[in-house]
């Protein structure tokens, strides 16, 4: 999708990703310098939180708050109704952290599902989410790693009206999109067969011109690369963690 086209969420599609940094200025040098991020700082009313954009439209947001298990990475799926879908969330298994109405803005929950991952959910008001996506620097894809691949897909269904795909089925490789391979916004991946410790969460790619530059680019500054670029059915690809350990995947999309 073009970064030129206004988006339309619909109920379930990925709207919006907020960073929760242990060192929020370390993480500002960090995006600025790999995926040429603008830093748009709120004032106090908005706790001091920052906007990031890319050539002036919105792609991300960051708070000096971290998660339960340090700098992380939240996505959001877009909600005609918040209080709505925290219901239903518990109601599939779920449950509800908190709940915060951010005046004309719009209406966040963040929620774990039935596999135990994090997920926020968004109810635009002013800001309606992404304002360019699947361009180098931008967000590109969503994506669910989970240890608990039934109860994942049953929870996205019912509580964000996923019309699951199944792509792929075996103790191998077990892989699912939200909606047909032309109108996906997100996946989930069964990681249960993994080996090691392991724990449900969503993991977010971020497209770049040139993965393997983009690579080098990571540990110049001060992060981590987990996985090399590999070439992949969508792109060259390669999992990382940034400055502060919050982890993401970098894209170099296919051209064909």
């Amino acid at each position: 999708m073009s970064e030129d086209i206004k988006m339309t969420h619909t109920t379930g599609v990925p709207t919006w990703l907020a960073l929760s940094s242990t060192d929020p200025e370390r993480s500002i040098n960090f995006y600025r310098n790999l995926l040429g991020w603008e830093v748009e700082r709120s004032g106090p009313e908005f706790e001091n939180n920052v906007n990031f954009r890319l050539d002036g439209k919105l792609v991300a947001s960051m708070s000096g708050h971290p998660s339960d298990v340090g700098s992380a990475w939240g996505v959001f799926l877009h909600t005609d109704d918040a209080a709505e879908t925290a219901l239903a969330a518990i109601a599939s298994g779920g449950a509800e952290l908190f709940q915060s109405r951010i005046g004309d803005i719009g209406t966040m929950v963040v929620l774990t599902d039935a596999s135990g991952a994090t997920v926020g959910a968004w109810q635009p008001g002013t800001h309606g989410g992404f304002e360019a996506t699947r361009t180098p620097g931008a967000p590109a894809w969503h994506e669910l790693h989970t240890t608990r691949f039934a109860e994942a897909r049953e929870f996205y269904e019912n509580v964000f009206e996923w019309s699951v795909k199944l792509l792929a089925d075996s103790d191998q490789f077990r892989y699912a999109t939200n909606e047909s391979e032309e109108l996906a916004t997100a996946g989930i991946l069964d990681i249960s067969t993994r080996p090691g410790p392991a724990r449900s969460e969503w993991i977010t790619y971020f497209a770049v011109a040139d993965a393997d530059a983009a690579a080098d680019r990571v540990v110049e500054l001060g992060g981590t690369i987990l996985e090399p670029p590999v070439d992949s059915p969508h792109g060259r690809v390669s999992h990382a963690l940034d400055a502060t350990g919050a982890r993401f995947t970098i894209i170099q999309e296919s051209l064909a």
